[in-house]
């Protein structure tokens, strides 16, 4: 073993930002690492899952596979400035098709409610002609006191030519009005909420 000789006061600095372990404060003696790392085992383990009771401030980035929060799962996230966000929240794209249509006639060959944060799209593409489309349900109208009915016209159409859908607000009934069987498309972003 080598031998040294310290003139003046030995000090140690922890790595683990905590109070000086190495002196032994009864007896005035430095401790060796194994005895250091035995009085830390109650504050820290460094090779399995630890638990922080109460705050703990790192100042440098924490970088891990992931991170969870109780009771969460992957419909939210953690926000950098503390807390916690349903992903929904941040207004992505969400296809309320399946939810907002029934009985769809089958001369309607799409149809489909798409919202992007608050903005909703509402699309038909079908065959012309009179006749009812299906429905559309009525929590997604948007409907004043006075409206019975919402009017989409078709594309290079107009409303008086028999070129529209029509939307009857108190029962989401969908229905055709074209003087043409051609293929049209309707798409409105006005309409729903």
């Amino acid at each position: 073993s080598i031998q040294q000789t310290i003139t003046g006061r030995l000090k140690y600095v922890s790595p683990f930002d905590y109070p000086d372990e190495t002196q032994d404060p009864v007896a005035n003696t430095y401790l060796t690492q194994s005895e250091v790392d035995a009085k830390l085992t109650n504050i820290v383990t460094t090779n399995t899952t630890q638990s922080i009771t109460g705050a703990k401030t790192f100042n440098s980035n924490v970088t891990a596979t992931g991170f969870a929060k109780t009771g969460k799962d992957d419909t939210s996230v953690l926000l950098a400035g503390g807390g916690d966000r349903l992903l929904s929240s941040f207004g992505g794209i969400e296809d309320l098709t399946s939810s907002a249509f029934s009985s769809m006639n089958g001369a309607v060959t799409q149809y489909s409610l798409i919202r992007i944060g608050n903005l909703y799209i509402f699309s038909l593409l079908a065959c012309g002609g009179t006749y009812n489309m299906g429905t559309v349900n009525t929590d997604y109208l948007v409907q004043n006191d006075d409206a019975v009915a919402t009017y989409i016209s078709y594309p290079n159409q107009t409303v008086d030519k028999g070129g529209y859908v029509i939307i009857t607000h108190s029962n989401g009934l969908i229905a055709c009005r074209s003087t043409n069987n051609t293929l049209i498309q309707c798409a409105s972003a006005t309409w729903v909420k």
